[in-house]
């Protein structure tokens, strides 16, 4: 039996495969496509996802959602007897956790600044030459490789 390489091989089976005749679509498919567009399009914008909705609309329901929120809150202090500021109290930890977050956020994008800082340049540039060289031998070794092996297959 012949071995083929890739290339002919791909050559056949693109010419066979260019010799076959198109599959013609049945003839419901353009009725059953314009039925479902239509359908789609007469969907109001409400059933959508919220994407869908116009400007207003979405604006509309965030300041709806705001205003409802606050609301909540105050008819839970209300009816909870809790004064307000109990609720700064309830709230203190997240925000001392949030301004330790930040704290840590900041703290390591200056010792990053620092240290890219005081690295050389000409450290920095050779440290991308030799990536980029180690990078490219890969590249290189793999198409090697890869062009060895199919040619003494």
């Amino acid at each position: 039996m012949e071995h083929l390489n890739p290339e002919p091989l791909e050559k056949r089976v693109h010419a066979a495969l260019r010799s076959l005749p198109d599959r013609r679509a049945p003839d419901s498919l353009a009725a059953r496509v314009q039925a479902e567009i239509e359908r789609r399009a007469a969907i109001p914008w409400w059933h959508k996802s919220l994407a869908y909705w116009p400007q207003w609309a979405r604006g509309s329901f965030l300041a709806g959602a705001g205003v409802s929120m606050v609301g909540l809150l105050v008819f839970m202090t209300v009816a909870t007897g809790v004064e307000s500021s109990r609720w700064g109290d309830a709230l203190k930890p997240w925000f001392a956790f949030a301004h330790r977050a930040l704290a840590v956020v900041t703290w390591t994008g200056d010792f990053v600044s620092l240290l890219i800082g005081s690295i050389p340049p000409l450290w920095l540039y050779g440290g991308l030459a030799l990536i980029a060289a180690t990078y490219l031998s890969l590249f290189g070794l793999g198409a090697t490789a890869y062009r060895v092996l199919w040619t003494h297959r």
